[in-house]
């Protein structure tokens, strides 16, 4: 029995697959390499694509481990906001100004019994101790030859208010025969505290010298960003005024450090007084020495 054809088949079956064809090689034309104009970086801007992967940076590619990691940016670091849920931006904390190497008290005269203005009330706002262990003291007085300066110096040591040696664990106090120019040394890094003793000094006079220098220590040992903010805002202190000396030329008693350690010296030993950014501290201000004097 012969094949029947049915009209107008094959006509539709060449055209349908004509047209398949066609759309077949845009497909192909449509997945070729990305164009330059594409890019952006003009005629030889495809060359200097990254690999950033099918997904964007990162994305999922033919790497070994389907991943390419999108390109690293060599430039500093930045510490972004962040919003957390409800719209709440918490406060990052602002990194630590590393300490000088060393922290050097300056000579300069004594104002004697010139009375400032604002001046507070002193009192054994930090906590208090008996006179250091004689071997302390002979440890601490040893490389001074003239027994009329050890004398001195012990003395001295003996009359600072704060018990140094509990509530600052590993530090030294170590007195040295006078230098022109320089009082004292404080190193944090090796936690060595050092005094020069004139012939002219008095033990109260040298034991202000030594509490500025464990002022210092107090400062590298025990307080925090957050606590340096604190007292410079008791102090009313100057936002332009560093915290550490040297930094930019100004000196110790010009700094909020040299501030602290003049305050912390006035509460724990007595007058004189060389802070050139404010006064003697008033009662409060005592409180808050010893509140954070205290480890």
């Amino acid at each position: 029995m012969p094949r029947r054809s049915v009209p107008g088949v094959v006509p539709r079956v060449v055209a349908a697959l004509t047209a398949l064809s066609v759309l077949s090689v845009l497909v192909v034309a449509g997945c070729g390499e990305p164009s330059s104009v594409a890019s952006g970086s003009g005629s030889e801007g495809s060359e200097d694509l990254a690999p950033w992967g099918a997904l964007g940076p990162g994305g999922l590619d033919d790497s070994p481990d389907g991943l390419v990691p999108g390109p690293i940016d060599p430039g500093p670091q930045v510490m972004a906001e962040i919003t957390l849920p409800g719209g709440a931006v918490p406060t990052v904390p602002q990194p630590t100004v590393p300490a000088p190497e060393v922290f050097v008290t300056p000579a300069v005269a004594d104002p004697g019994s010139v009375t400032l203005p604002g001046a507070g009330v002193r009192g054994a706002a930090v906590p208090t101790t008996a006179p250091p262990p004689p071997e302390a003291s002979a440890r601490a007085v040893e490389r001074l030859g003239d027994d009329g300066l050890r004398s001195t110096a012990a003395r001295a040591l003996g009359r600072v208010r704060y018990d140094w040696q509990r509530n600052l664990p590993g530090w030294q106090v170590r007195f040295l025969p006078g230098r022109s120019g320089v009082r004292g040394y404080t190193y944090p890094d090796s936690r060595v505290i050092e005094v020069f003793v004139r012939d002219s000094d008095s033990p109260e006079a040298l034991a202000h010298v030594v509490a500025h220098e464990l002022g210092h220590a107090v400062d590298v040992t025990h307080l925090d960003d957050g606590e340096r903010a604190a007292w410079r805002s008791a102090r009313r202190i100057p936002a332009a005024a560093p915290w550490f000396p040297g930094r930019s030329g100004e000196t110790d008693f010009a700094s909020g450090a040299g501030d602290f350690a003049e305050s912390f010296a006035w509460v724990s030993a007595g007058p004189p007084w060389f802070s050139e950014l404010g006064p003697p501290p008033d009662g409060l201000q005592s409180a808050l020495i010893g509140r954070l004097a205290s480890p």
